[in-house]
């Protein structure tokens, strides 16, 4: 059973997904401060955020594993004995049928919320597909597809009031900098990870982290942001001298868990809630202490 339990960790990258509220929480947020028009006074329950979090946990979880199932046959062709399916830990009956799960998951907490929210759902089912599928024989796909599904999940959780918050004369400029912030981020950090079965990092990709960060810094000019900038400019720098695809993939989840400080700040400045601020420190803490035990790419 512990061999098990710690197959499923390995194939739902357990640290990453402690990533995942955050995207939510920003969507939720930012999309809330339109000064004129409260759209706070549309949301029916908060039942609605959490069925929000909990889709966003089960299509990511059908991403991962859909990402394993794929990948299967090259795993077992190069020896990846470290894959959870290639070991036997979590056989692919299970793998298969964990797939339809948390596929089923995701479209009935969608579509529970409403169809704004199924839309959004479906999309990054779409592109996760497509990542899975298309990246192998098109590997300049991978890095936007994955940074298309974190911006859509941050689009799912201003989802939460409805078409109506997508509207030209709603959308706010925070917003918009947070979507597509997590677009570039996600997007940077994936085209490191694809050098990391490589043993090198490419020095011309190794500050992309950086300057999306940066690029936050100036456009939202706040202390915080350019602290974590410098945090980010470190943890880049340390990957130059990384020389092994183990000290790689940790400075890689490094960078990963980063982006919740970042939406921690994001939280902070909008709200101003010390029990939110509690939530994302905790999840920060626990992508931190798991990632020394279970890979994060």
């Amino acid at each position: 059973m512990v061999r098990f339990l710690y197959g499923i960790a390995r194939l739902l990258r357990l640290p990453n997904l402690f990533t995942l509220p955050g995207d939510v929480l920003c969507g939720f947020f930012l999309v809330q401060i339109y000064p004129a028009y409260p759209l706070s006074a549309r949301l029916d329950s908060p039942e609605t955020l959490v069925l929000l979090l909990t889709g966003s946990f089960a299509v990511y979880c059908f991403g991962l594993i859909q990402n394993d199932l794929c990948g299967y046959d090259e795993d077992c062709r190069y020896g990846r004995s470290n894959r959870p399916l290639v070991d036997g830990s979590v056989s692919l009956k299970t793998a298969r049928t964990m797939l339809s799960l948390t596929g089923i998951v995701a479209v009935v907490s969608a579509v529970t919320v409403n169809f704004v929210a199924l839309g959004i759902t479906v999309l990054i089912l779409l592109s996760a597909t497509c990542y899975n599928f298309l990246s192998p024989s098109f590997p300049r796909l991978s890095a936007p597809l994955m940074g298309l599904c974190r911006s859509l999940n941050v689009m799912l959780g201003a989802s939460a009031f409805g078409l109506e918050a997508f509207s030209i004369e709603l959308l706010n400029f925070p917003f918009l900098i947070c979507v597509v912030f997590h677009f570039c981020y996600i997007s940077a950090v994936t085209l490191l990870a694809s050098t990391e079965e490589k043993g090198r990092i490419s020095k011309l990709l190794l500050l992309t982290p950086f300057t999306a960060v940066l690029v936050l810094a100036v456009v939202i000019p706040h202390l915080v942001f350019a602290i974590l900038a410098v945090w980010v400019l470190c943890l880049s720098l340390s990957l130059w001298r990384a020389k092994t695809p183990e000290a790689i993939g940790t400075g890689i989840g490094q960078l990963i868990g980063t982006l919740i400080l970042v939406q921690l700040c994001w939280v902070v400045l909008v709200t101003g809630d010390v029990f939110l601020v509690a939530i994302i420190l905790f999840l920060y803490l626990g992508n931190h202490t798991v990632s020394k035990m279970l890979y994060s790419s």
